[in-house]
Protein backbone atom coordinates (compact mmCIF):
# COMPACT_ATOMS: atom_id res chain seq x y z
CA UNK A 1 0.00 0.00 0.00
CA UNK A 2 2.74 2.81 0.84
CA UNK A 3 4.44 1.81 -2.71
CA UNK A 4 0.95 2.76 -4.27
CA UNK A 5 0.91 6.45 -2.14
CA UNK A 6 4.61 6.68 -3.40
CA UNK A 7 3.75 6.72 -6.66
CA UNK A 8 0.52 9.38 -6.77
CA UNK A 9 2.30 11.54 -4.53
CA UNK A 10 4.67 11.39 -7.21
CA UNK A 11 2.43 11.78 -10.25
CA UNK A 12 0.95 14.72 -7.74
CA UNK A 13 4.47 16.35 -7.63
CA UNK A 14 5.52 15.76 -11.19
CA UNK A 15 2.00 17.28 -12.50
CA UNK A 16 2.08 20.60 -10.71
CA UNK A 17 6.01 20.89 -11.43
CA UNK A 18 4.85 20.59 -15.14
CA UNK A 19 1.99 23.25 -14.27
CA UNK A 20 -0.80 20.97 -14.43
CA UNK A 21 -3.18 21.22 -11.29
CA UNK A 22 -6.18 20.25 -9.35
CA UNK A 23 -9.15 20.02 -12.31
CA UNK A 24 -12.55 22.34 -12.28
CA UNK A 25 -15.41 20.63 -13.42
CA UNK A 26 -15.44 23.93 -16.60
CA UNK A 27 -13.17 21.56 -18.10
CA UNK A 28 -9.68 19.97 -18.13
CA UNK A 29 -8.20 23.31 -18.83
CA UNK A 30 -9.29 25.26 -16.31
CA UNK A 31 -6.88 24.11 -12.64
CA UNK A 32 -6.38 25.70 -9.44
CA UNK A 33 -2.90 27.12 -11.04
CA UNK A 34 -4.59 28.83 -13.44
CA UNK A 35 -5.56 28.04 -17.34
CA UNK A 36 -3.31 25.58 -19.20
CA UNK A 37 -3.21 24.91 -22.74
CA UNK A 38 -2.95 27.07 -26.31
CA UNK A 39 -5.99 29.32 -24.60
CA UNK A 40 -3.70 29.89 -21.40
CA UNK A 41 -2.10 33.63 -22.81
Amino acid sequence: MGFIALIWLAHIGLDRALGYGLKYVAGFRFTHLGRIGKDAA
